[in-house]
């Protein structure tokens, strides 16, 4: 890279302007000597939460002041009015990292601890204090050297055609497949409410395919991109895909965890596509419609995010048209002959094993002060609603 300066950034996996997919950039700045990355879930304004401006004060001091981390003259009474302006509520201040002078007395001790630390800091649920709910604070952290975290393990699950997710393939004929129609409406449909009580519509019959999990046996941490490999056709020659990934808990809710969009014509994968980052390339060279009467492998990203599947929660995927999945994003869809009835179908064979692969990080343990599931709603940025039983159309 040609960023030759130290860097800290910091970023939320559902910002509704600038969108989730900040973090792939993360891995980009090889020129640096040094680099800090705090990421979490929450919004476009949790840049000004008190925790991540205690984390760019203490870089400022560091890195432009030149001087060990110190808290501002009147630092808890802005943080108290900063965030009661901003957030509906007074957070406190946050304590500023290396800012002990028993521990680090100047700002050499200061800069060698800071620049010790892992790269990495992922923040889980915030907003899931009752006191505090839906408000950027409290959370657990977890921290790892690099971007992606280098133990990350690809975690595949198949769908079946009974919509469930399993760890194996299918062996059913080579005809089976779900099916589901595309939504023209859904393109302008947003989330309804406000942090965190959103109104999160169900999916509509025939207008979506849905798989589950079992509820697991153990705790399951995520960090990363996903990728969602359909073996797709469709009665059109190309198709808008929308795939999400959500929890569902056992008290009969389920949470938004993260969603991902493609052009099915857009599919072509660049060279540095892996499992779990099925990057295109977006040539206008590569663009490709579907093929008539056949499946065509078309993987769709699901942008990056830090999620904890606990014990006995489920694993959903809902694929669909895109909308319904952002605050304020609108999709200008493909447009269709008028009145035509577009279909897309899914395969879900042995011959066309169609999946989801999952960032899982197989030594993250979850702390025992947060093994209980959070409140719904209450998780920032991310909305909940009771979990609804669906039956996906039989394909063709």
């Amino acid at each position: 890279g040609e960023i030759d300066v130290p860097i800290l950034l910091s970023g939320a996996w559902q910002d509704e302007q600038t969108g989730p997919h900040f973090a792939t950039l993360l891995d980009d700045f090889t020129g640096s000597p040094m680099t800090r990355f705090v990421v979490f879930n929450g919004l476009h304004v949790d840049g000004y939460s008190t925790d991540i401006l205690a984390e760019l004060i203490a870089f400022m001091d560091l890195y432009v002041k030149e001087q060990r981390p110190t808290p501002p003259p009147g630092y808890e009474t802005i943080m108290l009015i900063a965030s009661q302006a901003i957030f509906g509520q007074a957070l406190p201040a946050a304590p500023i990292p290396y800012s002990d002078a028993g521990l680090y007395p100047d700002l050499d001790a200061a800069q060698a601890a800071y620049e010790g630390q892992k790269q990495l800091k992922v923040i889980f649920e915030r907003g899931s204090d009752p006191a505090r709910l839906g408000k950027p604070s409290d959370g657990f952290a977890m921290e790892f050297d690099a971007w992606p975290p280098p133990e990350t393990s690809p975690w595949r699950l198949y769908l079946h055609e009974d919509g469930s997710l399993r760890e194996t393939a299918p062996t059913a004929a080579t005809d089976s497949a779900s099916k589901f129609e595309h939504d023209p409406e859904a393109g302008q449909r947003t989330f309804g409410g406000s942090q965190p009580f959103y109104e999160w519509a169900q999916p509509a019959p025939g207008k979506a395919l849905v798989f589950e999990s079992e509820p697991l046996i153990e705790d399951h941490v995520l960090v990363g991109s996903a990728s969602v490999d359909l073996w797709l056709g469709s009665t059109a020659d190309d198709a808008d895909l929308q795939v999400l990934v959500s929890e569902v808990s056992p008290d009969g809710n389920e949470t938004f965890v993260q969603a991902g969009w493609l052009r099915a014509s857009q599919r072509a994968l660049a060279p540095d596509a892996n499992e779990l980052r099925p990057v295109k390339t977006h040539l206008e060279a590569d663009a490709a419609l579907l093929p008539a009467g056949e499946y065509a492998l078309t993987r769709v990203e699901v942008m990056p995010f830090g999620q904890v599947f606990r014990a006995g929660s489920r694993v959903r995927l809902v694929i669909s048209t895109p909308g319904d999945s952002r605050e304020r994003w609108r999709f200008k869809l493909l447009e269709y002959p008028l009145g035509a009835l577009v279909e897309h179908q899914v395969a879900h064979s042995m011959v066309h094993p169609s999946s989801v692969v999952l960032p899982l990080i197989p030594s993250a343990v979850v702390p025992v002060a947060n093994r209980g599931f959070p409140v719904c709603p209450s998780r920032r940025g991310r909305p909940c609603r009771p979990h609804v039983a669906y039956s996906n159309a039989p394909g063709d």
